[in-house]
Parts: structure tokens; C-alpha cells; sequence
């Protein structure tokens, strides 16, 4: 399991740095999933974030919601070991 705790907190960093520089706030982000039909609270958005826990699907919502047009897999999974 060690090596999913890893993925999982480098998948969030990967997540939080994409959201650090297009200079938002979760707040920002939860609105627009909302808006997107992805539900969630800002207390939810930070456990999933915070835990690395949360769906690919959801991941990828993400990454469209901030303009990101690739994520460099190999690249993750680096940071994780």
C-alpha cells in the first residue's frame, strides 16, 4: 500500500501546483465544478485533495476546469518513489 500513498500524494501535489499557479483558490475551484455538475463542498474538495483520494474522472474534471492540456504520468510517478 505504501506505493498508493505515495501516487496518491503525488498526484495531489501535481493537482494543488496546477492550482497554485493559475492563482486560485479552492473556494474558485469548487464553484466551478459545481457549475461543471461536479458536487462538492469546499471541506470535501480539501479531504479529497489533502488525502490524494478522489477519481480519475475526477481528476480529469479538474484538469480541464484548469485549462491543463497534459499531465505528464511518468513524471508523477517519479515523485512518488
Amino acid at each position: 500500500m505504501k506505493g498508493c500513498k505515495n501516487i496518491n500524494e503525488s498526484v495531489s501535489s501535481f493537482l494543488k501546483s496546477k492550482i497554485v499557479a493559475k492563482r486560485l483558490t479552492y473556494k474558485d475551484i469548487v464553484v466551478s465544478l459545481n457549475e461543471r455538475g461536479v458536487k462538492c463542498t469546499e471541506s470535501s474538495f480539501t479531504t479529497k485533495l489533502n488525502r490524494g483520494t478522489f477519481s480519475a474522472a475526477f481528476f480529469v474534471e479538474c484538469l480541464n476546469l484548469l485549462e491543463c492540456e497534459s499531465a505528464d504520468i511518468n513524471e508523477i510517478i517519479k515523485n512518488s518513489k
